[in-house]
């Protein structure tokens, strides 16, 4: 909706351009220097046996996953209003310090917002939203759930794969278990 109307009366103007190559420069810097820089630590603890993990260890790789899960969208976000603000649209932002929230409702609410009108929007209403009996809320709700955890999921592993090469050999150089082989640390690349 937003993008059809950008299309109509869509201009280039300098002043977006310049805002958009800003915000593409800041998600991509987002990206390579904090996202990927916390990803093997976040990594290592979820290759590792549960067992063989320190409290310490374990703590480090669970904040280092939540830092690299931040900075990863975040990232794309920037880059994605970046790139459409020097291509003339203007998008929303979509993300807005979901850490910060008080609630799981208002996580969620700023963690994707995008999604979370999609969803609504485009299957939520649709089945009915909240204006058909109890069980079919319900069960409309159970389906807007597990799509949103299905995307989620998609773009989670398609990281993962494209980083465990990288994150494999930052561990086996700088692994704590040196008798660790490196193809045990290579996961399906």
């Amino acid at each position: 909706k937003q993008v059809k109307d950008d299309l109509c009366s869509r201009r280039l103007d300098s002043n977006l351009f310049t805002y958009g190559l800003y915000r593409f420069i800041l998600g991509v810097n987002k990206k390579i220097l904090i996202a990927n820089s916390v990803a093997p630590l976040a990594n290592m603890a979820f290759i590792y046996n549960v067992h063989s993990l320190s409290t310490m260890d374990a703590w480090i790789g669970a904040i280092a996953y939540m830092i690299q899960i931040y900075f990863d969208f975040s990232a794309y976000s920037d880059m994605a209003i970046g790139l459409a603000a020097m291509a003339g649209f203007k998008f929303s932002e979509n993300f807005m310090a979901p850490y910060s929230s008080c609630s799981i409702k208002e996580f969620w609410r700023r963690w994707h917002i995008s999604l979370s009108s999609w969803l609504r929007d485009y299957v939520y209403i649709p089945l009915g939203g909240s204006r058909v009996p109890t069980h079919r809320i319900y069960l409309n709700l159970i389906v807007v759930f597990f799509l949103g955890l299905e995307y989620q999921e998609y773009n989670r592993m398609k990281t993962y794969s494209e980083d465990s090469s990288r994150m494999a050999q930052f561990l086996h150089s700088f692994s704590i278990d040196r008798s660790v082989p490196s193809e045990q640390l290579a996961v399906n690349s």
